[in-house]
């Protein structure tokens, strides 16, 4: 098994209260957050559209903000309450990386 190494600090975590809400109610869906942030910070954008993989690889380099999608496990998404996407945003300065539902934005 290959294990990545972080690619750029994510600052102080935070998760959106109805993110915490799914989290703490149903292990499986907060195993699969914890492993979309694993993605994350090792350069792994999940399921971004290709121009945004793009600009979060130059993000890296050139300390600008990046910006994740995960698609919720069909068998998930009853325990996230039928949320189809998780979004992982860090901030330009690192000082915070942020879990959310896209309805949430």
């Amino acid at each position: 098994m290959e294990i990545k190494s972080q690619k750029f600090d994510l600052g102080r975590t935070l998760c959106s209260s109805q993110m915490q809400i799914f989290m703490n109610h149903d292990y499986r869906f907060k195993s699969f957050v914890c492993a979309s942030l694993s993605k994350h910070k090792t350069g792994d954008w999940g399921d971004t559209f290709k121009k945004d993989w793009k600009r979060n690889d130059l993000g890296i380099e050139h300390g600008t903000s990046i910006f994740s999608v995960y698609n919720v496990p069909y068998q998930q998404q009853q325990a996230a309450g039928k949320n189809k996407k998780i979004w992982i945003t860090t901030a330009a300065d690192r000082s915070k990386t942020e879990i959310i539902f896209p309805s949430e934005y």
